[in-house]
């Protein structure tokens, strides 16, 4: 339905400068202004384009170009404006004037600007503001706010213009300047605000809940004010509204506790409010003023009233206005957190205009009644929160006395139900099925639990009304109409079914909610006739809910939340035992592993008197080409048996222990160097003889590294092994070296290192490359791990094993890691703007970075310099490194950057379990060691998958390290992994490799997990 059709009719005595507009009925929207030349002004609807001209005419003798100019704008569909907007249109009691910024020349103006200004309106446009209003005048303006020059706020300014007073406003928007005036009424509701909004604020504040603070604001407002009407509306989480507070006068209707549905044309109109935060009609039965239009200044098309107080409103609304018996209306949005809370309407049954003054102070106080709100919910959710907790700790208390978790839960039944206001729940742990409270049968709940787990993969679902999912459950609706699923442990089959029943209620709906007149698209015929909207629009419907239960609130699934994060830390402590006895013993051969070593070091450096000991290191030679000529399996085998014989040839009290991969450690207490020395030629025999695995015979030799002493620590008798091993292995194999003096020359070679690292970064010959990560399940590329390489000038490439810890010792750690950080950054935006794809990079710091004084800052202008996405970096950092409370603060502020945070090398640390998921930590990358034997080891393989479980159960992402083979990535993937690298996907690449591999991803003609090998 457009507007095209209305057909004014026209009286040829009215004054040629006159309008006559007539909003009673729509068939009377139109605007003419007419005079003896025949001149036809169209009237602007909003929301088209400028397109028609008009003739050039005489008004009593007096012609002027700019009246020539004036044009008209073809109607819009009045049926598609929202409901409380007229587009193109304003109130009377006011005059809007709209220029250009650039040149302040007016485009727009509104009809009656002569009226009210003694200016025509076909007179202002194309001049400019300072012509029309002086410059006096629009210098005060200027000089009070910058709103004219471009800065987008407001000016207001009582001023004097030809003999009268006027209150002008001015504010800036699009490229255009909005000038609103008014009248000002002398002694009409002039207030000084100060002591009214004190006198209110200090009311306000002294309501104990939200209830009662709207109650107090509707009678603040209305004393303020002196409306008849004032009334609190608020918005459902849902979108629709009700009036949740109101206080009138006698004898008129009530709207408390009504409810109006969300409608499209309700979604624009909070948006308004949004926009503009007083809203005033000033009488329901007033005249709309069109606004003129100069083709020649006009460039906008059409130009947005939204911020225009004066702005017109639609013949609609203004209908449901004189239904309820509002003559005049007043709005003041409540704005929370940037969203619309809610509304403070103001109805009068008489023509009411308040005065800018009073409209300011309504403002003001209209964002202290929001201010309040916020704090009133704060208070709300902190005694919510306070009474949760109390109940939360009871829980607790039985989940840690030792019993199962079933068993914990059962002996606080009651506290697992008032939680979260449920009235029954099904509790699913260690394989067992329970109810308690008011439950449908066991096999029902478990049944309804399998299927809302099918039809939400999320950890946690609700839903207030079960029977709309599953009709059959309308039979249980008294038991279940409402549920709450939270899936814990990582597995579909623990966790909790909370259950609340039916709760019956009528609701009282301004307009049918589901599509009833208030709701209806007005078409056709009917649409035109005002009379049966009024009759229709405000028809009170009553709805009978039924079959639903009272919705479950954001702090109701917080409150389950914590308690699945209790139940996880629980679950963790529990296997922390576990993993503390296992975490001491090497999976395959089953002898202690490093980590006992460590262990059983300090404990004997600890011990008093000097008691000497001796650390036997004991490598395989040329072990990783078994590996690679007849596979990790017969390796793994050759390993079992290798450990096998040490362990007959040791003496007792003997410590032998898998220190790693293919090296062995053997600790001696109370052995002299001698017996130490001989132990070791004893080993060595044991190598003579060859081993048979899977029919194939294999010589294996073995170098070995002796330190011994007395308690000199626990690290320099390993250190000191670790270097005459070394020896061992430089000398040429197959021997035993005992640390002496000699090896000293390591030291020295270290100083020499350390030295040519300073000079290697002033030289730039540090340089990256970058080992792709697979995204499982698919396999396709998730980004890099920048890894630093040294290429020395003379002695080649130097091992970051060799250099990496001369740094560390000599602090260029620090330097090296801002180089690494700045140039891993720099290469991945490089990338993502020539290949146009996403990619996160890895960046590996150490503890001395990460607790330096300006890392997150160096983080911060990394980012800022280079255009990074802060998700597109992960900070990599090692178990040992989140031993200091320094290092994690770094960590939470570069979190709160929005960088992402990588636990490296996990497992070969100190991290406890249950104390993992307090840390700032997004990614565990599970330690090669603990993948090595996952396709060989059947307990290698459940250990691994209980970690990356465990992992999940926190909420990280896992990624597997180290994988070399399609058999681990089958078990990585098996096992839920996100993520995983190593050789079988692909190997550090340089820079060349790295752009060819970035080519083909682009070209899909490259998949990490079968063509990246």
């Amino acid at each position: 339905m457009t507007s095209a059709a209305f057909s004014p009719s026209v009286d040829e005595t009215e004054d040629a400068r006159g309008a006559s507009l007539n909003f009673r009925s729509n068939h009377d929207i139109v605007t003419i202004l007419r005079d003896k030349s025949n001149l036809l002004i169209y009237y602007l609807l909003g929301g088209c384009s400028l397109t028609r001209k008009v003739d050039s005419m005489e008004d009593a003798g007096a012609v002027t170009a700019r009246r020539d100019r004036i044009v008209g704008i073809e109607p819009i569909d009045l049926c598609e404006c929202p409901p409380t907007v007229l587009p193109g249109t304003i109130q009377p009691h006011g005059v809007l004037l709209v220029a250009r910024a650039r040149d302040l020349r007016i485009a727009f103006a509104s009809s009656n600007a002569e009226s009210l200004i003694g200016i025509p309106a076909h007179r202002m446009l194309g001049a400019t503001l300072p012509e029309c209003l002086g410059e006096s005048v629009w210098g005060e303006l200027s000089d009070e706010s910058d709103a004219a020059r471009g800065s987008g706020s407001v000016a207001a300014r009582v001023v004097p213009m030809n003999g009268r007073l006027y209150h002008l406003e001015v504010r800036k928007a699009g490229g255009l300047v909005y000038l609103e005036a008014q009248p000002d009424r002398l002694g009409e509701d002039r207030v000084d605000p100060l002591p009214r909004l004190r006198e209110a604020t200090s009311a306000l504040r002294r309501s104990a809940s939200l209830e009662g603070l709207l109650r107090k604001a509707v009678s603040e407002v209305k004393r303020y004010t002196g409306y008849d009407r004032v009334m609190v509306y608020r918005f459902d989480a849902d979108g629709h509204g009700y009036v949740a507070a109101e206080e009138h006068e006698s004898g008129m209707r009530s709207f408390l506790d009504l409810h109006y549905p969300l409608s499209g044309h309700a979604v624009e109109a909070r948006q308004m409010h949004l926009r503009q935060r007083v809203r005033v009609i000033a009488d329901a039965d007033y005249r709309p003023v069109p606004v003129f239009a100069d083709p020649e200044t006009a460039t906008h098309d059409p130009f947005d009233m939204s911020c225009c107080a004066l702005r017109g409103v639609s013949p609609l609304y203004l209908a449901c206005m004189r239904e309820i018996g509002a003559q005049a209306t007043m709005a003041l949005s409540l704005v929370v957190d940037d969203r619309l809370w809610g509304l403070i309407v103001c109805h009068h049954r008489e023509p009411r205009n308040p005065s800018p003054e009073m409209r300011g102070c309504c403002e003001l106080l209209s964002q202290i009644v929001s201010l309040l709100v916020r704090q009133c919910e704060d208070l709300d959710a902190q005694r919510e929160m306070r009474l949760r907790d109390k109940v939360l700790r009871k829980i607790r208390t039985q989940l840690g006395g030792g019993n199962s978790i079933l068993v914990a839960l059962l002996a606080a039944k009651q506290e697992v139900l008032s939680l979260v206001g449920a009235t029954g729940a099904l509790l699913c742990f260690d394989g067992r099925r329970v109810t308690i409270g008011k439950t449908p049968p066991v096999e029902i709940a478990e049944a309804v639990k399998l299927r809302l787990h099918k039809l939400e993969s999320d950890m946690m679902f609700s839903h207030s009304a079960l029977s709309e999912l599953f009709p059959e459950m309308t039979s249980q609706r008294e038991l279940a109409s409402g549920v709450l699923l939270v899936t814990m442990l990582g597995h579909p089959d623990e966790g909790i079914l909370w259950f609340r029943p039916e709760v019956a209620k009528t609701v009282r709906w301004a307009g049918h909610p589901e599509g009833g007149p208030a709701a209806a698209t007005w078409t056709g015929e009917e649409a035109l006739d005002l009379g049966t909207l009024e009759a229709r629009s405000f028809e009170t419907w009553k709805m009978s809910v039924e079959r639903q239960s009272l919705p479950w609130s954001g702090a109701d699934l917080e409150a389950a939340n914590s308690l699945k994060r209790m139940i996880a830390t629980e679950a963790l402590r529990n296997a922390e035992e576990h993993f503390a006895r296992s975490t001491f013993i090497d999976t395959l051969t089953g002898l202690p592993n490093r980590r006992a070593v460590q262990e059983r070091l300090q404990t004997w450096a600890a011990r008093a008197g000097a008691i000497p000991a001796a650390i036997l290191l004991i490598n395989l030679d040329r072990f990783k080409l078994i590996n690679e000529v007849f596979g990790h399996r017969t390796g793994d085998e050759l390993l079992v048996q290798v450990a096998h014989r040490l362990s007959h040839k040791l003496p007792g009290g003997t410590m032998l222990a898998r220190h790693g991969g293919d090296e062995f450690a053997i600790l001696c207490e109370e052995i002299t160097p001698g017996e130490a020395d001989a132990l070791a030629a004893a080993i060595r025999m044991i190598f003579e003889s060859p081993f048979l695995v899977d029919d194939h015979s294999f010589r294996v030799t073995a170098s070995i590294g002796v330190s011994h002493g007395t308690q000199h620590g626990d690290g320099e008798l390993l250190r000191s092994a670790d270097v005459a091993l070394h020896a061992a292995k430089r000398d040429g194999r197959n021997k035993a070296v005992a640390f002496d003096e000699r090896l000293h020359t390591i030291a020295t070679h270290s100083l020499e290192l350390e030295q040519d690292l300073y000079r290697a970064l002033e030289q730039d010959e540090l340089r990256l490359v970058y080992q792709p990560l697979a995204l499982l399940p698919h396999g396709n590329l998730l980004g890099f791990e920048a890894l630093v390489r040294w290429q020395h000038p003379t002695k080649g490439s130097i091992s970051p094993a060799d250099f990496i810890p001369a740094a560390e010792e000599t602090g260029l750690i620090v330097p090296i890691g801002r180089w690494v950080l700045r140039e891993a950054v720099k290469r991945t935006m490089e990338c993502r703007k020539e290949f146009g794809r996403d990619f996160v990079i890895h960046v590996n710091v150490s503890a001395q970075q990460l607790i330096g004084p300006r890392f997150v800052e160096d983080v911060r202008e990394v980012l800022e310099r280079y255009g990074c996405t802060p998700s597109s970096l992960s900070i990599e950092v090692t178990e040992s490194t989140l031993m200091r409370d320094s290092a994690v603060r770094s960590l939470r502020e570069v979190k709160k950057l929005g960088v992402q945070v990588s636990l490296d090398d996990f497992g070969m640390g100190y991290s406890s379990l249950s104390y993992l998921h307090q840390l700032p930590i997004d990614i565990v990358k599970i330690d090669k060691s603990f993948v090595d034997e996952i396709a060989t080891n059947q307990q290698s393989r459940e250990f691994f998958e209980a970690m990356v479980k465990l992992i999940q159960t926190l909420g990280m992402r896992s990624v597997a390290e180290g994988v070399e083979e399609e058999a681990q990535y089958q078990i990585a993937l098996q096992a839920g992994c996100n993520g995983a690298q190593g050789f079988f996907f692909s190997r550090p690449l340089g820079a060349a490799p790295l752009h060819e591999m970035l080519t083909l991803c682009l070209d899909r003609k490259w998949n990490l997990a079968t063509g990246g090998r």
